[in-house]
């Protein structure tokens, strides 16, 4: 509510994150119009300005824009978090007139696995963070489907979540038929840590 008389004037600064079409700031003059009455002339207004595009790696925001007050919900990508969370909500803001930056803007960090231990392997409570490797080798005796050793990857299942992957028991081996001449060994089969008690023919030993 601005009051002024005739040739009376008025510089007009926007808000933080406002300008006019005549830059931050304006000069209004009260000027006659008519016998008896005046007017404000040069009034302007003071619009929104835009905050530079913002991009938050690992997450679904990329190139986002906005004006002042503007407000982005970002989430972060499978397996990365922020210091809020998986979602946070950055806010364009006046920081000066003319001028709005955006607050509130984190980053989404990679998320540890839970520790990964095999059974019979040379891996027992490995650590690792999204998009990390393990060669996991199965002990001298077991094997895996995919061979004595296979490669475990921690991956993104969520938000904030990662789990390894590609996870394969280490199994025990087959050990080849077994023959024993002169005994009751003939064609004997079993698995790593089998045992089988050998009796010599009569007239044998060993």
């Amino acid at each position: 509510a601005v009051t002024g008389n005739t040739h009376a004037t008025r510089l007009v600064t926007c808000d933080d994150g406002y300008e006019s079409d005549q830059g931050i700031t304006f000069t209004s003059t009260c000027e006659g119009t008519a016998p008896g009455v005046s007017e404000w002339s040069n009034v302007r207004t003071c619009e929104v300005v835009a905050c530079p595009l913002f991009t938050v790696d690992n997450s679904d925001s990329t190139a986002i824009s906005g004006n002042t007050h503007a407000t982005h919900l970002v989430t972060c990508s499978d397996g990365y978090e922020s210091d809020q969370g998986t979602t946070f909500v950055p806010t364009c803001t006046g920081t000066s007139p003319g001028v709005s930056e955006w607050v509130g803007v984190n980053t989404c960090e990679v998320v540890a696995c839970p520790a990964l231990t095999v059974d019979n392997s040379d891996s027992t409570a490995v650590t690792g963070n999204t998009h990390a490797t393990r060669l996991v080798t199965c002990d001298d005796g077991y094997g895996s489907a995919q061979g004595v050793t296979f490669t475990a990857t921690c991956e993104g299942t969520a938000p904030g979540v990662s789990e390894w992957s590609n996870v394969i028991a280490c199994e025990v081996v087959d050990c080849a038929g077994l023959t024993i001449d002169n005994s009751d060994a003939v064609g004997l089969t079993g698995n790593t840590h089998d045992t089988h008690l050998v009796t010599c023919s009569d007239g044998y030993e060993s």
